[in-house]
Formats: structure tokens, sequence, C-alpha cells
């Protein structure tokens, strides 16, 4: 009896660190996939701006508050973007998660919370460092309030 009780709490903890090791390789695939868009995003975000501000030679957010507002704010959108469009097997552009995350040997809960969770925090972060980005070059920049409108903008656009 006793024998039978030890074995299966020894399957079961197998069990959990199988699932543990499956739930790390998902997060892994996300980050190198999600995270590259999020930094490549982010990269040439900062270069436009640094652009403009050589461009124009003005570090005063005042005189230009609308454009870099518009470009601060668009890549952490543009990155939301790309994060929910994948191809298909045609090649489409689609919404949603990918067939090939959904496919993996994980609960189905499990894949799109690793996934969603991980793909909100690298919106989170592109649109944190845009906007400190914008205040180091302009001296002032959005306030942070539109961090989280630019996480709900993501979360909004990958539930519908």
């Amino acid at each position: 009896m006793e024998t039978t009780s030890i074995t299966a709490h020894v399957a079961k903890q197998g069990e959990r660190s199988d699932m543990g090791s499956k739930i790390r390789a998902l997060a892994w695939e996300e980050c190198r996939v999600g995270g590259v868009i999020a930094i490549v995003c982010t990269a040439m975000g900062f270069v436009l701006m640094l652009m403009y501000r050589w461009i124009t030679g003005s570090n005063v957010w005042a005189s230009s508050e609308e454009i870099l507002t518009l470009g601060v704010l668009g890549t952490p959108f543009l990155t939301a973007l790309l994060l929910v469009l994948n191809p298909d097997y045609t090649g489409e552009l689609v919404g949603g998660f990918s067939k090939r995350v959904m496919r993996l040997p994980v609960p189905t809960w499990a894949a799109v919370l690793v996934a969603l969770a991980l793909r909100a925090g690298f919106v989170l972060v592109t649109a944190a460092v845009m906007i400190e980005a914008c205040r180091i070059l302009f001296v002032e920049g959005p306030g942070f309030e539109w961090v989280l409108l630019a996480v709900a903008a993501y979360l909004l656009i990958q539930t519908l």
C-alpha cells in the first residue's frame, strides 16, 4: 500500500515538472517571436524619434506635441497589431493565436495565458521605453497612463 502511494506521488511530481518544461518551452517560443517583434518596433520608433530630433533641431515638446505623441504611441500600437496578426498556412495574415502554438502538448488555457501575458508584457515594455525615450530626447512626453492604454488596446484587439 505504502509503495503505491509513493509511486503515485513520484509520478505526479514528474508530470508537474514535465508540464513546467512544456510551459517554459512555450514561453521561450513566444519570446523568440514576439520579443523580436517588440525589439524591432521599439528600435525603429527610437530611430525615428532621433531622426526627428536631428532634423528639427528642437528638443521642445510643446512645439511638436501632436507629431511626437503619434510617433511615441504609434510604436506600441504597431507592436500590438503585429503580435496579433500572424501568417496562416497560405501566407495571409490572420488574427488570433498561432495554430502551431495551440497544437503544443499543453492545455489550451496554459497556451493562451502564457502567450497573452507575454505579449501584453511586450506591449507594456515597448510603450514604457518609447515614452521614457521621448522624455529623455524632448524633455517632456506623454504620461505613463498611455502605457496602460496601449496594453488595454492590445488586449481588446486580441480578444476581437
